[in-house]
């Protein structure tokens, strides 16, 4: 657990290959769980709308 390493001094081709895979697990998982977020929000919005409409 140090500052991020450079690119250049450790022959990586980008930062992405540089970058620890267990925190990409934990950025997929807050943009899966915000898109269920997402999608909860809308079929909500959609039933008030329904039933507010009838």
């Amino acid at each position: 657990m140090g500052p991020p390493p450079d690119p250049r001094t450790v022959n990586c081709s980008s930062t992405w290959a540089c970058t620890d895979p267990g925190s990409l697990y934990l950025v997929a998982a807050g943009l899966l769980g915000f898109g269920c977020c997402l999608v909860l929000l809308i079929l909500a919005t959609l039933g008030e709308v329904m039933v507010t409409w009838r």
